[in-house]
């Protein structure tokens, strides 16, 4: 016999002010989205919970999966809210949809492109300096993008390009991305 349990999985309320706090959270520091699995699955985590203090599960029982889209729709739309002024600022500066940031291209690159120690250094690109300043590797990330692909880019497009230059330079040393990956993880734990 399984004891019934009060909900485990929030109210629609905290559900939306915990996704708006989530997507403020992003807006202020888009890495933070990696997080969203883990919120994803402690949402799915607790809604099985609930499920089986309700119904007193038995092996073999099938669950129903609505809870748990509900609550993710809900903590969705308040991610959404928080995330809206940001993405309605950057339609109206660069006029194209981007809803968190354009940085992440340039940001993997640095991250994990050719030069990456695992540490933050002056990004270079086949000998070119990018700039120590947020204003100097604006500007030379998207000269140099411009420049390699003969064509005038938009703010999305220049992150395309860098995002495609770490990966093809992954695909190219994977065994030095190993070792990357690895000495970033050391880092970590110290």
């Amino acid at each position: 016999h399984s004891i019934a349990c009060a909900g485990v999985t929030p109210g629609a309320r905290r559900l939306l002010a915990a996704g708006g706090v989530f997507g403020a959270a992003v807006a202020a520091n888009p890495p933070t989205l990696l997080l969203a699995p883990f919120a994803l699955a402690h949402l799915a985590r607790a809604a099985r919970r609930d499920e089986d203090g309700v119904s007193g599960e038995v092996a073999g029982h099938a669950r129903s999966r609505a809870p748990f889209v509900r609550a993710a729709l809900v903590a969705t739309a308040g991610f959404a809210i928080a995330a809206a002024p940001l993405t309605v600022r950057n339609y109206l500066r660069a006029n194209e949809f981007i809803p968190l940031t354009t940085g992440g291209g340039i940001n993997f690159y640095i991250g994990n492109g050719p030069g990456a120690n695992g540490y933050y250094s002056v990004p270079v690109y086949r000998g070119t300096p990018l700039g120590g300043t947020p204003e100097d590797q604006a500007r030379m990330t998207a000269l140099v993008a411009e420049r390699e692909t003969g064509a005038r880019l938009s703010q999305s497009g220049v992150s395309r390009f860098w995002l495609g230059a770490a990966l093809a330079s992954i695909r190219d040393d994977p065994g030095a991305w190993a070792a990357l990956l690895w000495r970033k993880f050391q880092f970590f734990n110290k």
